[in-house]
């Protein structure tokens, strides 16, 4: 289909821009060559292909971002991650963290589904991100893949993976202290970290850690006869406690135990309007529209209480055939909560939901020794989950509740392997393949449609074969095919069939590298995606429903980039350009039934917007006694629709925000005092919109991201 010349000055205004920032890296790199010696930039270390290895030397497209790196920029938890990284869109929806890579992700909010976009923990996988991602607490790293990454991630990574790495215990005796405190709104942090041995060899050693994290909340609730005070807000409980074993040689153990707690009111309800601009019926009783740019509400009710519990031990042992290396985690998720389904003064819709889930993990990986021209790895792993979830939607206007109670049981099995062989110094191929069994069993009722019981099972070979090549000693270039699957399953409460998997080809090429002596740092990816049977979920009625669109092709560039331009002044950039349409897709939109029968094709992905940027400078002053950090960060992105129809009302403008810190270290790097502003002209942004029932007037309900924040902070490392 031939785009219109409008959608072609379009793109080719996005290309310009691409090409700004690319010429605002190097700009200013000759004239710098006397601090060639003293402002080169350093590798960062990955396990993108579980190995460690330069971002240089991993032929995927990964972001990586370091512990020191979340906190100089003000991330805490997962949906700060966006604005860091290329094509990642991540929101609130009920009672989960929703993430979308590249256009991919889930909406659903019901049992039944998994996500698109695989969530890991030191290595486990986890199905439910709700209360794992709400705080990024002593973290390492956090890496990003995007694209499928079945092979080598698991199951559900059709649109890419997320690694959270935390740190590990060590040999020497050691730790931080950590103080935050802010205004506008009231906020407060305490981290507490020590690390020790505990024998005198060093052969065992323990980290404990501790996490407080308060927030008042963004919003205002003018209802406080019924609702809390306010939204938006943070009150969380962090605690993690780890003992690895390390005799040397062979052997190395680890036990880590981990739980957290969050109650608060939860996100804010913002009632945006309902289709073609109509009267919803919350107005029509009455209800008025909040106040985005005042973040005020009228909520009759609220509260989401969670919590997130989990054990892992791990083991590796090297013997003379290869290295074994052993993972098995159990975690359980506990949710409860209660939230008015329009913000305003009328008693339309108030929900009540409780959720549980325990899930158990494990993983068995040999990595032979066969030399060092190939690099192989085998693996086996197992998933396991059952969890229950009740839903209570009640309509006092109509005097009518609707309840949804379903438990799913998820049974995950795979086996896999992926070598890479070094055919010269310069030139490397490599592949994988893996084997995935998924069974899903659900037991649902719904006080409208009855009770019953499903159960299916799906399998499917996923693969990935390319080739990288260095092209110098600081550059490299990579080509790979890969395939994805993402399950099927069921949407509880609506007494369907099960709906199909999802799967997709992904064909990109990329290019790294280091230039100007290593003063720029240049990673380039293009890719062309194709899906068939892509997941997407719509309301009808007093039921949700997932249908399988026949097809969407999603085309994007991705850009990052680091320059050191003088010893002092570094910037950094990070560009994504999507074209992600739907091929054919024929569906009905139950908020507006009379059009009948709509023809999708065309219609962007929710959740993709054409174009994102992010640009940071920081410049570094040297004191006597240490040295004192500026940095500034702005963040634009072009218009996000959150559902398949494209609709205004569902949707973010284009939008654009900034940041900015400032960070002193002692010479020592003892101390840090620091200060930040955030989202410093309080932007009001759109993070998640769901379009609810048709039953209740098909009105769009969205979640806003944080407001502005300003606060300071002291940390004290020994």
């Amino acid at each position: 289909m031939s785009r219109p010349n409008g959608e072609r000055r379009l793109h080719l205004k996005y290309g310009i821009l691409a090409g700004a920032a690319l010429a605002s890296l190097v700009a200013g790199g000759p004239a710098c060559a006397q601090d060639a010696s003293e402002s080169t930039l350093e590798e960062v270390v990955v396990t993108a292909q579980r190995r460690a290895e330069t971002l240089r030397e991993a032929p995927v497209a990964v972001s990586s971002i370091g512990g020191d790196g979340l906190l100089a920029r003000g991330v805490t938890n997962l949906t700060d991650l966006r604005s860091q990284l290329p094509s990642v869109q991540i929101g609130e929806n009920f009672t989960e963290t929703r993430i979308a890579i590249r256009g991919v992700g889930s909406q659903g909010s019901l049992l039944g589904g998994s996500p698109a976009v695989a969530y890991h923990l030191n290595g486990v996988y986890l199905e439910r991100t709700g209360v794992a991602a709400a705080s990024f607490f002593d973290v390492d790293r956090i890496e990003v893949l995007r694209g499928p990454q079945g092979t080598l991630f698991g199951r559900n990574a059709t649109g890419g993976s997320v690694n959270v790495i935390t740190k590990r215990p060590t040999t020497e005796f050691g730790g931080l202290a950590a103080v935050t405190l802010g205004g506008e709104p009231l906020h407060s942090g305490l981290d507490l970290i020590l690390n020790a041995p505990l024998n005198e060899d060093g052969t065992l050693a323990a980290r404990f850690g501790l996490q407080h994290v308060y927030n008042e909340g963004f919003t205002k609730n003018l209802n406080r006869a019924s609702g809390p005070g306010r939204f938006d807000d943070a009150d969380s409980l962090a605690l993690r406690g780890q003992i690895r074993f390390t005799p040397g040689g062979a052997l190395e153990t680890g036990l880590m135990l981990e739980y957290q707690r969050q109650n608060t009111a939860g996100p804010a309800p913002w009632l945006v309007g309902g289709p073609d601009f109509r009267i919803t019926p919350a107005e029509q009783l009455g209800g008025t529209r909040p106040d985005k740019a005042r973040r005020e509400v009228f909520a009759n009710q609220g509260f989401n209480d969670k919590t997130f519990a989990g054990a892992t031990f791990d083991a590796a042992l090297t013997t003379d055939a290869g290295r074994f290396e052993f993972l098995a985690a159990a975690h359980r998720t506990k949710i409860a909560l209660r939230s008015d389904g329009d913000g305003t003064q009328a008693l339309l819709t108030l929900t009540d939901a409780d959720q549980v889930a325990k899930q158990g993990y494990t993983e068995l990986i040999f990595r032979p020794e066969l030399g060092a021209r190939l690099d192989l790895l085998v693996g086996l792993n197992a998933f396991y989950e059952k969890a229950d979830q009740l839903v209570e939607v009640r309509t006092p206007a109509f005097n009518r509740i609707t309840i949804i109670d379903a438990a799913v049981t998820t049974t995950s099995y795979a086996a896999f392997a992926h070598g890479t062989w070094s055919l010269t110094d310069a030139w490397d191929v490599f592949g994988g393949l893996r084997y995935t069994f998924d069974r899903k069993a659900i037991a649902e009722a719904n006080n409208f449609l009855g009770a019953g019981t499903n159960r299916a099972n799906w399998d499917a070979v996923t693969y990935q074969v390319g080739t990288s090549y260095d092209l110098s000693r600081n550059v490299s270039a990579y080509l790979t095919y890969s395939t994805g699957f993402k399950g099927g399953g069921f949407q509880a409460g609506s007494f369907t069939q099960a709906f199909n998997p999802e799967k997709n080809r992904n064909l990109e090429a990329g290019v790294k590298g280091f230039y100007l002596d290593r003063r720029l740092e240049l990673n380039l990816a293009a890719f062309r995606s194709s899906y068939q049977d892509l997941q997407v979920q719509q309301i009808r009625g007093v039921a949700a429903f997932t249908d399988n669109a026949a097809q969407a092709t999603i085309r994007g560039l991705e850009l990052e980039g680091r320059a050191s331009l003088t010893r002092a002044l570094t910037v950094d950039a990070v560009v994504s350009l999507l074209d992600a349409e739907f091929d054919e897709y024929f569906t009905i939109d139950s908020a507006r039934p009379a059009l009948g029968t709509l023809d999708l094709e065309g219609n962007r992905l929710p959740k993709a917007p054409k174009a994102t940027a992010t640009v940071g400078v920081s410049y570094r002053v040297e004191l006597p006694g240490g040295d004192l950090t500026f940095g500034g960060r702005y963040n634009w992105q072009d218009r996000v629709y959150f559902t398949e129809f494209n609709l205004p009302v569902a949707s973010q403008r284009a939008v654009g925000r900034f940041d900015l810190t400032a960070e002193y270290h002692t010479q020592d790097r003892a101390w840090t005092v620091g200060a930040y502003a955030l989202n410093l002209t309080d932007e009001v942004v759109f993070n998640n919109i769901n379009v609810v029932s048709a039953t209740l007037g098909s009105a769009a309900l969205a979640n806003l991201d944080a407001g502005r924040k300003i606060g300071v902070f002291v940390r004290r490392e020994f």
